[in-house]
């Protein structure tokens, strides 16, 4: 019994440990960047912008600890604080949201992984920018979660050999995490036109089970 609990929460902390590395440095570093010159030029959109990286920030930090599940508002509400500071950044960004259904579960850090991979490998290399999207629908007893963009697109076999190993980490890491509480991720993909990650939570995660 007490070698189970050992291998659980080393389990646990790599989990964890993994999570951490989805929060980007290069991003943290940027987003500081950014709101120096804003409180230099514009001092309330300064302070704006640092609200919200401190809601990013707190976010990460209370779903990783929390583990387990999380209400997707949660994340929503980090993520769009993410956006939020990442369209200061980046005037061409464009975000949309299609949100059918609200009150569901879903594994910790699921959805953000794959909006920050959507701008970065996206819609930041697209000459025009482009729009994200984010969706929800119910479809009978399972919720679908779409995280779609405009940007450069890629060749989804490629992924592995071609990509930046953190993007491929970091799929892997939300796809293994959602088969486990029985969800699925797709990823669809094709050069030029954009990419969509297509996330299905099957009940019981509608009742955070």
């Amino acid at each position: 019994t007490e070698r189970y609990y050992e291998k659980e929460q080393e389990a646990a902390e790599m989990r964890a440990a993994i999570m951490l590395r989805q929060i980007q440095p290069h991003f943290m570093f940027n987003a500081l960047a950014s709101i120096r010159q804003l409180y230099r030029v514009d001092p309330v959109q300064g302070q704006e912008a640092l609200d919200d990286f401190s809601t990013y920030l707190r976010g990460n930090m209370e779903l990783i600890h929390a583990g387990g599940s999380a209400t997707f508002r949660k994340e929503l509400s980090h993520t769009r604080a993410y956006l939020s500071l990442e369209q200061r950044r980046f005037q061409n960004l464009r975000v949309q949201y299609d949100l059918e259904v609200e009150d569901f579960f879903l594994p910790t850090l699921t959805v953000q992984p794959m909006v920050e991979n959507a701008v970065r490998h996206g819609i930041s290399k697209s000459v025009n920018g482009g729009t994200l999207t984010i969706r929800t629908r119910r479809d009978r007893n399972s919720v679908v979660v779409t995280i779609a963009d405009d940007g450069v697109g890629f060749v989804p076999e490629e992924t592995q050999g071609d990509l930046e190993a953190g993007l491929h980490i970091g799929i892997q890491n939300v796809r293994e995490r959602l088969e486990k509480a029985g969800g699925s991720l797709e990823i669809r993909s094709e050069p030029g036109k954009g990419t969509e990650a297509v996330i299905v939570l099957r009940d019981p995660f509608l009742r955070g089970a």
